[in-house]
């Protein structure tokens, strides 16, 4: 028996066959892969290919994929339509850039907190700069 059921076992259409389930399907018989494939182009059920399934059909790598999921709809749609002629290599500077931003603040949100009054003798006393030399910062 398949594993695969229509709606839960309703017998209605399948909502979604997922690329990386089929991928370990191997008890289906001819038959089967050609009814699956026969559902799947009647609309009666929905396909969902693999980044990998993806990156082969397109012909892209799984990367510049992965990078496009990140961008935002429109301007998924302006690089489709041709109005955006920006270079993945730039976003994918950009984006890098944003995440090393990202992870600066984090590690300045991680920083301690100075009492006032210490923080107050530390600078009057010129070991704040001092301290902050030390630290990196």
């Amino acid at each position: 028996m398949v594993g695969i059921y229509p709606n839960g076992g309703a017998g209605g259409p399948v909502q979604v066959l997922r690329g990386k389930c089929l991928a370990h399907a191997k008890y289906l018989d001819a038959r089967q892969w050609a009814c699956l494939a026969a559902a799947v182009r009647l609309d009666e059920a929905v396909y969902q290919p693999t980044l990998v399934e993806l990156a082969r059909i397109f012909g892209v790598s799984m990367a510049y994929v992965s990078l496009a999921e990140k961008l935002s709809p429109a301007k998924r749609w302006a690089i489709i339509l041709g109005c955006d002629a920006t270079p993945f290599a730039t976003l994918r500077r950009r984006q890098q850039q944003h995440q090393h931003d990202q992870q600066q603040d984090q590690q300045h949100e991680q920083l301690p907190l100075v009492p006032m009054p210490l923080l107050t003798e530390l600078t009057e006393t010129g070991a704040f700069g001092t301290l902050v030399r030390a630290a990196g910062l």
